[in-house]
């Protein structure tokens, strides 16, 4: 296994989940400045957003603190992204609970985590995928 690639594929997928929360931020921002009647499709992009910047952060900051960058650190994290990837189909269904109530403030709500919970699936997918293939 190449310790580097490892890293390096540690760093790049949370750098892209956080340039996906930031972004989602930014423009939930700016929405809510305005008289979008959706404003809780924002709110709930902007609080999931703010979710996935934490964990970045603490990610990173735990990647970086380690002095021993090994198979077994690897492979712990796998499985850590593998249990979110069935975790995203949690948040798929309770996204679709939200779906099916009549209220306009729930199918916001439940849009947006759809939205989240489709894209972190794909990319926890895509990490787990990644870091198999290096070991």
């Amino acid at each position: 296994m190449n310790i580097e690639n490892a890293q390096f594929v540690s760093v790049l997928f949370m750098t892209l989940l956080l340039i996906w929360s930031v972004s989602w931020i930014s423009i939930a921002v700016f929405k809510l400045k305005s008289d979008d009647p959706r404003s809780y499709w924002w709110k709930t992009h902007m609080l999931w957003c703010a979710v996935n910047v934490v964990i970045v952060i603490i990610s990173l900051i735990m990647l970086f603190s380690r002095n021993v960058f090994d198979a077994d650190y690897v492979v712990s994290q796998r499985n850590i992204v593998l249990i979110n990837v069935f975790l995203n189909f949690g948040y798929g269904a309770i996204a679709a609970l939200f779906i099916r109530k009549a209220s306009s403030k729930y199918v916001q709500i439940g849009r947006a985590i759809m939205v989240q919970a489709i894209f972190l699936f794909i990319l926890d997918v895509t990490i787990v995928s990644t870091l198999s293939s290096l070991l």
